[in-house]
């Protein structure tokens, strides 16, 4: 099991369906946020990467729609966009939206201990995001 999933389970309380799905989301912002490079490089120094990937909540691993969509497009363009997406993949795997800020310190204090090489990366990916 991937160590931050692992962290996210033991820290706060998420199964392993959430734990997944919010680094599988994390990891499907990265696509629109990050270079390709450093897209592939944080693929392949993350553990699993590609099967949690998979595991990103459906509709937020594509492009958000709708009105709330629309609306965070147009307040704050694509970072706005990928807001939307993070606060309707936290609603699909049943993550209150108030643990944002928590997942964020375990995440970035996970990849420190256990992938320092990457945690860059996905502190690049997260801030991209707009997650806080």
């Amino acid at each position: 099991m991937n160590a931050i999933v692992k962290e996210l389970i033991e820290q706060i309380g998420l199964n392993q369906r959430q734990a997944e799905g919010i680094i599988g989301l994390l990891l499907a912002q990265g696509r629109g946020l990050l270079s390709s490079q450093d897209l592939q490089k944080l693929l392949q120094l993350l553990p699993d990467a590609n099967e949690l990937l998979a595991k990103a909540p459906q509709a937020s691993a594509q492009k958000s729609g709708g009105l709330m969509g629309k609306l965070m497009g147009s307040l704050g363009g694509a970072k706005g966009l990928a807001l939307a997406e993070v606060l309707k993949g936290l609603q699909e795997l049943g993550i209150p939206q108030n643990k944002i800020q928590q997942i964020q310190d375990v995440v970035f204090e996970a990849a420190e201990t256990h992938y320092p090489e990457a945690k860059d990366l996905i502190v690049q990916a997260i801030k991209g995001s707009n997650w806080s």
